[in-house]
C-alpha cells in the first residue's frame, strides 16, 4: 500500500462489529482512555540509558515538547536508536502532530529494512490519528509481523482493537503485551476491564484523551 494513501483520499470501509460484540465492547471498555502516550514510553523511566530515562520522565509529566527535542537529538546522533524512534513516533501521535508524524514516516521510508516496523508503526499511528482505522490496522499488523516482540507495536494494536471494538483481538493482544512487558500499565488496565466485566450494565464507548492533543 503506497504510503501516500494514509494522507487524504477516500477511506476504506471500517470493520463492522455484530451487535452482541459491539455491546460487549462498550461494556468492557467503558471510560478507558485509548489515546495519549503509550505506557511503553512511560515505563522506560527505569531504562539503563540516561537519555531514554529522561525522555520517559518528560513524557510521563506531559512535557512533550521537551521530550521531542531530546528524542530528536538522540535520533540525529544515532539514527539506529530504535527505542528513541519508537518514543518519538509515540509522542508525535499522542500530541496529534500529523504533519510531523507524516514527515517522520517519510524519513523512515528512506532508511534501511531494519526500520520496517518503525515505518509501518509511524504510518499506522498517523492513520489512527486521522480516524482511518482500517488503514491503521493494515500498517500496525505489518509492524507486528516485522517485530512481534515489540511492546510498542503490541500496545498500539491493543489500543486500535479497542477503538474498533474487536474484543477477542484485544484479549489476545493484551495477553501478548503483558508477556512482553509485565509492568505495562495500560495492559493491566485492559486486563482489569476484562476481569471486571459482568455483562449487566450500560456504558459509554471508550473515550479518547483530548488533553494530550494540541
Amino acid at each position: 500500500m503506497p504510503a501516500g494513501e494514509v494522507h487524504g483520499g477516500e477511506a476504506p470501509p471500517e470493520d463492522t462489529i455484530i451487535d452482541d460484540s459491539q455491546s460487549l465492547a462498550y461494556e468492557i471498555f467503558a471510560g478507558l482512555e485509548v489515546d495519549g502516550p503509550l505506557a511503553s514510553s512511560r515505563a522506560l523511566q527505569s531504562d539503563p540509558d540516561e537519555n531514554v530515562r529522561t525522555a520517559a520522565e518528560r513524557i510521563a509529566s506531559g512535557q512533550f515538547h521537551d521530550a521531542l527535542q531530546l528524542l530528536r537529538g538522540m535520533i540525529t546522533s544515532d539514527p539506529d536508536h530504535h527505542v528513541a524512534w519508537q518514543m518519538y513516533i509515540d509522542v508525535l501521535a499522542a500530541t496529534n502532530d500529523q504533519k510531523a508524524l507524516r514527515k517522520c514516516a517519510l524519513e523512515l521510508a528512506g532508511m534501511s529494512n531494519a526500520k520496517n516496523d518503525l515505518r509501518a508503526t509511524a504510518w499506522g499511528r498517523l492513520a489512527a490519528e486521522q480516524d482511518n482505522l482500517h488503514v491503521a490496522r493494515t500498517y500496525l499488523e505489518s509492524a507486528y509481523e516485522a517485530s512481534p516482540d515489540s511492546a510498542f507495536v503490541v500496545e498500539s494494536l491493543t489500543r486500535l482493537d479497542i477503538r474498533q471494538e474487536r474484543v477477542e483481538d484485544a484479549r489476545i493482544h493484551v495477553s501478548s503485551l503483558l508477556n512482553l512487558d509485565p509492568d505495562n500499565a495500560f495492559g493491566h488496565q485492559v486486563a482489569a476491564c476484562f476481569r471486571s466485566s459482568n455483562g449487566g450494565s450500560e456504558a459509554s464507548a471508550p473515550r479518547r484523551n483530548e488533553s494530550a492533543t494540541g
